[in-house]
Order: structure tokens, then sequence, then C-alpha cells
């Protein structure tokens, strides 16, 4: 199974970009900003919200000037990319700019054609962003609500949750584009974790992608997470790694 990195990589930071977008629509409280470079994204969403990075495959030659847009409107500089998509040349140019590469998270791939999908649990409620009684039930803070509801406004975003006796216990998002089911968004109320929750939207989503052609479907996790555990179990593997880089702080230049 050969996955187009640079698709996946550069599609997801385009949907999240989007995400930012309308979180700014949600939350009126923050400035956003939102900028493509090419094949990359800056999405600037305010610190409390965790979308402010450069992410897709960028052009090395453009990091000052990206860097330069970036600092007028956050003062945290920080880039999310999969080194396999990059050149050496870019990589060299985001330490000459003094950041350095942190762990991030795997990405994780799974064959519809080699696998099937396990039939979904039934009870389950799909909705999609002309929903508006869309709902996140045991959800304490406001700004999860608004990025989960931020996630279901996207016209390409299908949602499924979880309906049990007390009420929505569970949801998850997948989104279709060019035969790749791209999953996001999983969230499990805290008093219902460790209970197989994440594993049935798991399977109700890629039913859904297989029903709709795809012939890969795209995760995220990071290593011995439950997510990862779960999609390996499911029959994902591993595609490649993605880095976050950050500017070194003070401490770190003065022991150079």
């Amino acid at each position: 199974m050969k996955t187009d990195m640079h698709f996946v990589e550069t599609s997801t930071a385009r949907f999240h970009a989007r995400v930012v977008r309308t979180i700014g629509i949600l939350d009126v409280s923050i400035a956003v900003h939102v900028r493509e470079w090419g094949l990359a994204t800056t999405m600037i969403s305010g610190h409390h919200y965790p979308y402010n990075l450069l992410a897709g495959v960028f052009d090395g030659a453009l990091l000052s000037d990206i860097e330069d847009d970036y600092q007028r409107h956050s003062p945290h500089f920080c880039v999310e990319c999969a080194s396999n998509c990059q050149t050496t040349g870019d990589l060299i140019a985001l330490s000459a700019a003094g950041l350095t590469p942190q762990p991030s998270a795997s990405v994780m791939s799974y064959s519809v054609r080699t696998n099937t999908p396990r039939i979904p649990h039934s009870n389950l409620v799909w909705s999609t962003a002309d929903d508006t009684g869309f709902v996140f039930d045991y959800i304490p803070e406001d700004r999860e609500r608004i990025i989960r509801r931020a996630y279901a406004a996207q016209s390409e975003s299908i949602m499924v949750s979880l309906l049990h006796s007390d009420g929505i216990i569970a949801s998850a998002g997948i989104r279709i584009e060019d035969g790749y089911g791209f999953l996001f968004g999983a969230w499990v109320a805290p008093h219902r974790r460790r209970r197989g929750h994440y594993q049935t939207l798991l399977d109700a989503r890629l039913w859904y992608a297989a029903e709709q052609g795809c012939h890969t479907i795209i995760a995220h996790s990071h290593q011995q997470s439950a997510v990862s555990r779960a999609t390996i179990d499911r029959g994902f593997v591993h595609g490649w790694e993605r880095q976050r880089w950050r500017r070194r702080n003070k401490r770190q230049e003065a022991s150079r």
C-alpha cells in the first residue's frame, strides 16, 4: 500500500486551517490568522487553542518570510511537519532558524483493500454540518466545546456519536477526500473512558469509509497511546513520523 505523503500532509493542514477560521467565528474573543504558503499553511488561533503552528509541506527558502508573517501574529514560532516530505535543505533551514525537533505524532494508515471493517455498533448517531442540533454532553471546558463545534461545522465532516442512557458519551469525525478517509476529533466522556468506546467509534468510521469507496484511511496517534493500540489492533500500520519544531528557549541558547 503506497500512501501519498504530500497529499495527506497538505490536506490535513488545510482542513485544520478551516477549523481555525471557524474557531475565530465561534470565539469572538480571539483573533485568528491563516495563510497558505504553497503546500503549507500558517495557523494561529490564540494561545488557548492547539493550532498555533505552520503545517503541511513547506519550502525552506520561504522560512524567513513565513516566520516574519508569523511573528506579527504570535510570539511563539512552531512548525509541524513530516521529515519524509521535506528536503534536507528544508530541515537544515529549520535548524538554522533556531528551532529544535520534538516528537509529535505517528501517521497510521489502513488499507481498505486488505482489511474488513467490523460491523458498527447500533447506538450511533451520525451528523453533518447541516445538523444544528449537534451537541457534546459532559465537556466542561468552553474551549473543548468550541473545538468540537468547529470540527462539526466543516462541510466535509461526518461526525459519529455514541448515544447512551445518560446522553452523548463519545464522538469522533471522519472526512473523505480523493479516496482517503481522514479520522479526527475523537473524544470520550471522562467517566466513560477505558470501556472500549473509542474502538466503537473507530469501527464505525472504518465501515463508513469503506462504504464510501475509500482505499486508505489515515489516523494520527502518539506512540504507546490508547489510540495507537486501538488502530494497530484494527489493522493500521505505521506510515511515517511527524515532528514539531519549536524555538529554543534562552536557557538552551546559553548552554551552547
